[in-house]
């Protein structure tokens, strides 16, 4: 294989494997891709004799005329990004289809990292890691052959010295060359980990797209067709404590929103009013007043992280398990990329943020769990809130009266509000049947569900509930959230998927507050913890979850709990430092100089501090002597300009471009009486300016400036 055909072929890997990423994320359509990789192959095989000439110009004008349309698309659709990813590969395949010298191949490598750049922003996921090692290997050995490819060109006989140059990169030689590469990357990681930085934000860049799969802003009854399970991500949850209190996997329910208004089709909210949520507590937590529950001693907390993927929702929901008492976003000291995360809540208590619909994000929460036993002491007719009826009773006019008369008949030996959900819950769990299959549309879906059909979908129990209590003056409402999960032992935390969405009921009930009750039948949450992911792919989303954490947007709040890990195992005879995920910087410092004053081998410490303010202290150094050489170079920059103008006014014929030393040189022409003060000052700053290791003497200068600026020319 002749040189050339070899960085040919080096340039289209390269530019393939940039784009494996993008090509990942499903963003651009196949024919995009049909017209990139006919282009490259193209440049490729230009020369070989497989196309004559004209089928080439023929091809060139296909591939051409249909990336020329998908950029007039993108523009058509008013998406930037699309007309940018168009724009590079237009160029890309322009450039590739014309591949005459090296300077081209240069031209193409670099156009092959701006795809790479364009992959990172679409999906910066664990195929982008892959994608971008091997980028790393394959970019050193183009380099290495588009170099040999320059040094051919400008040698005398390029023809005769071609067919050697393609032997002289050995296999050793490309190996050693790719151990190289990858020793700078790994350099590159350490120097990536260890320096000192602010927090960037989390998880993937925003990218709409999908919305979630049975979780939405309403409830709307009535569907055609089967609902399908889907195990795309959705949540990911890290429990920090009180794991043991529930069992994840079958009675995690994770709530979102709640709904109020019901029209006898569906669901929704009828009022969207909301108010930010304010930090009360010293661990810079968001606290979230439960005001109809006070009693918080019988409580046990839940805290927790969730790593939250884009629902691409029209409202921004947080999602946490039932009574949220405090929030806060796991790491926002300094945001870069997206603005600082702020906290809502509406009437209803659901949780919002300020984020994009199509932005993940991640924070931890704290909830309190309550002995349902405690609910069961409300009185037989409690007393609502003149409010809370009116929300939270309403019911649709024209309602069938046979679900009233149901509820009454399933309540009727119930002494308690509490006894009377109770009794409604188990009738429709244990005579009713769950299915995905949809029931069409109906004039009334409740009463056909109840009395007819008699089997549905989570909503349906929900509504169904929901209706009976209100037809007999309790409050209730549905909510919709996410049921179950499933343990990834790899990295120690919770899957939640589309899957698991799922309709709930909360009753209200006086000094206790909204209570959970689930009406669909148990055999829901078996279907959800089945719908289980394999060994290799619960291996995979551990690598996602780690890669997201530590590289994409490793930040400083990392970066702490990094250096008291590295801290604690390598002085397990020290005081431990707390490795949880609230310690700030000032309290790391703190807790760092409480070991080191109880510690007895004071010179490890001293060994482990000088590691770890080895970056600080180079980058420190480093300022220092870039602020040097600038106020260096700054001073002698305006001393040539002020005497290049001092020249000028004595007669000196100075005119762009001209160089200090020539006007030095015409001094005797002008017949200037201090040529050499004049020479000596121009030697002084010449040297100054293009020889580092060259001392300023800025006195000197200063005293030959002005013996310059006293003397004058003989000939004006």
């Amino acid at each position: 294989m002749t040189l050339s055909r070899i960085v040919r072929f080096m340039v289209f890997v390269l530019t393939v494997v940039a784009a494996v990423p993008l090509y990942l994320s499903g963003e651009m359509p196949g024919i995009f891709w049909a017209a990139s990789i006919a282009g490259l192959s193209m440049g490729v095989m230009v020369g070989s004799k497989v196309f004559s000439r004209q089928k080439e110009v023929v091809l060139r004008i296909l591939v051409m005329g249909t990336l020329v349309v998908l950029l007039l698309t993108g523009f058509q659709a008013d998406d930037r990004l699309l007309n940018s990813i168009n724009f590079v590969f237009l160029v890309t395949i322009t450039r590739g289809m014309r591949l005459r010298t090296s300077r081209h191949f240069f031209q193409l490598i670099g156009l092959s990292f701006l795809i790479l750049s364009v992959s990172s922003i679409i999906n910066l996921d664990i195929a982008f890691a892959f994608s971008f090692l091997v980028y790393t290997i394959f970019l050193t050995w183009t380099l290495v052959y588009t170099h040999i490819t320059q040094q051919v060109e400008s040698s005398a006989h390029p023809d005769a010295v071609a067919p050697k140059a393609s032997k002289f990169v050995t296999g050793k030689f490309l190996l050693g060359s790719s151990a190289l590469g990858l020793g700078l990357l790994i350099f590159s990681l350490a120097v990536f980990v260890l320096f000192p930085r602010v927090s960037l934000g989390y998880f993937t860049p925003a990218k709409k797209g999908e919305t979630v799969q049975g979780f939405s802003d309403t409830i709307d009854l009535g569907h055609f067709g089967t609902i399908e399970a889907s195990e795309k991500i959705i949540l990911r949850l890290e429990f920090l404590s009180g794991k043991d209190n529930i069992n994840p996997e079958t009675t995690l329910y994770l709530r979102g929103m709640s709904f109020d208004r019901y029209d006898g089709r569906g669901w929704s909210k009828s009022n969207n009013k909301k108010s930010s949520l304010r930090r009360f507590s010293s661990d810079d937590y968001f606290s979230v007043h439960d005001r109809y529950y006070s009693d918080r001693g019988s409580q046990r907390i839940l805290e927790y992280n969730i790593y939250q993927e884009p629902l691409h929702n029209e409202t921004p929901v947080i999602f946490s398990i039932p009574r949220l008492s405090e929030i806060k976003p796991q790491y926002n000291r300094v945001t870069h990329r997206q603005k600082r995360v702020k906290f809502f809540i509406d009437r209803m208590g659901d949780i919002t943020h300020n984020q994009e619909g199509y932005e993940s994000l991640d924070y931890t929460v704290r909830s309190r769990l309550m002995n349902s036993a405690l609910v069961n002491q409300n009185p037989t007719s409690p007393r609502y809130d003149r409010s809370m009826a009116l929300l939270y009773t309403q019911i649709p006019t024209g309602l069938d009266r046979r679900i009233s008369q149901f509820a009454r008949e399933l309540s009727k030996e119930s002494d308690t509000s509490y006894d009377s959900a109770f009794a409604i819950e188990q009738a429709l769990k244990w005579n009713y049947s769950y299915t995905r299959e949809g029931t069409g549309f109906s004039v009334d879906p409740v009463a056909n569900f109840l009395f007819e059909r008699k089997e549905g979908h989570c909503e349906y129990f929900a509504t169904a509930m929901v209706v009976m209590l209100r037809s007999l003056g309790i409050p209730a409402r549905p909510v919709n959230g996410f049921l179950g999960s499933q343990y990834n032992s790899y990295g120690d935390y919770y899957i939640v998927t589309e899957a698991n969405a799922h309709s709930w009921v909360e009753v209200f009930f006086p000094k206790r507050g909204w209570v959970t009750f689930d009406p669909t039948p148990p055999v829901v949450a078996e279907k959800l913890v089945s719908a289980s992911f394999t060994e290799m792919n619960l291996f995979l989303d551990s690598m996602k979850l780690q890669w997201y954490k530590w590289v994409v947007f490793y930040n400083l709040d990392r970066q702490i709990l990094l250096y008291t890990g590295l801290w604690n195992v390598l002085l397990p005879d020290s005081q431990n430092i707390d490795l949880g995920t609230h310690v700030s910087a000032r309290e790391f410092r703190m807790k760092v100089g409480s070991t080191v004053r109880n510690m007895k081998n004071w010179k490890i410490a001293v060994l482990m501090f000088g590691l770890i303010s080895f970056v600080p202290g180079a980058r420190f150094l480093s300022r220092v002597y870039g602020q040097r050489k600038q106020r260096r170079a700054s001073y002698l920059g305006n001393m040539s300009l002020r005497l290049k103008k001092l020249l000028n006014r004595k007669g000196f014929p100075v005119t762009p471009g001209l160089t200090l030393p020539a006007l030095s040189r015409q001094s005797k022409q002008v017949q200037f009486s201090a040529q050499s003060e004049l020479g000596q000052l121009v030697a002084l700053i010449e040297k100054g300016r293009w020889d580092p290791s060259e001392t300023v003497h800025e006195e000197k200068i200063k005293s030959l400036y002005k013996a310059v600026s006293r003397s004058s020319a003989g000939r004006q």
